[in-house]
């Protein structure tokens, strides 16, 4: 498996599956190059959703993302 290094960055971003409704309101996260980090929370609190935003399987509907490999 190829290691991938990298810069992430979210801010104030919102997102919902249904327009209108969103789930995410106001995530702002930084992950720099060769930091680990980890996504922590009970069952529907949004942990895949966010990886779902950040593999850009789904757009952010506000705010801002960057990232660099």
């Amino acid at each position: 498996m190829q290691e991938t290094h990298g810069h992430v960055c979210f801010d104030g971003v919102k997102f919902g599956y249904e327009p209108g409704i969103p789930i995410i309101k106001n995530l702002t996260l930084e992950a720099k190059a060769g930091q680990t980090i980890a996504l922590v929370g009970p069952t529907g609190a949004g942990k895949t959703t966010i990886i779902n935003l950040l593999t850009r399987f789904y757009e952010i509907q506000v705010g801002k993302s960057a990232s660099t490999v």
